[in-house]
């Protein structure tokens, strides 16, 4: 299965990366990494569920991706799925699971698009039997100019609130 993963993530790569080198060859990529931290009132395994895609779908308004591989959407690494893109009339966002570790509770995303490449990592740590702190970092990279643009834009309209919009709808589903 990782074997499965490793090809998966590397012929996505290399077909984002050369079509980006392919269109501008004096183009330099920026990245944009932004964290944050959010308190949850529920235990480490119920909270980590919710950061799974079908558990997003219990807190996140209009959260409703296809699922690719598997399509039960059971979470496992090399889990594909795709959501819109942020972008209208631009093709879907395709989602990778890269890290699912439920021992440690934590779970990775590569995001691509033709412009635009996105890692989601989140951590979760108990803070107590019904508290349990997630760290949430992005880091979103520009494969063009507009790909540039794009990402800090969106990596400051998604940590406008620091995620406290995350906090509020994931401690209201879990009341």
């Amino acid at each position: 299965m990782k074997k499965l993963i490793a090809n998966i993530l590397t012929i996505i790569f290399v077909i984002v990366i050369t079509d980006a080198q392919v269109r501008a060859q004096n183009f330099k990529a920026e990245q944009y990494v932004q964290s944050a931290s959010i308190t949850l009132n529920g235990n480490i395994d119920q909270v980590f569920s919710l950061f799974c895609p079908l558990g997003e779908k219990n807190w996140a308004e209009d959260w409703n991706p296809n699922l690719i591989l598997p399509s039960s959407g059971d979470p496992q690494e090399g889990q594909i799925l795709q959501t819109p893109d942020h972008v209208h009339g631009a093709p879907p966002l395709t989602w990778v699971v890269s890290r699912y570790n439920v021992t440690s509770h934590q779970i990775q995303y590569i995001i691509t698009s033709a412009i635009r490449v996105a890692i989601i990592s989140i951590s979760c740590t108990a803070t107590g039997k019904n508290s349990t702190n997630a760290e949430v970092t992005y880091k979103l990279t520009g494969l063009s100019t507009e790909g540039n643009e794009l990402s800090h834009h969106l990596i400051g309209k998604i940590f406008e609130t620091n995620l406290k919009d995350w906090e509020t709808a994931i401690n209201t589903y879990l009341k």
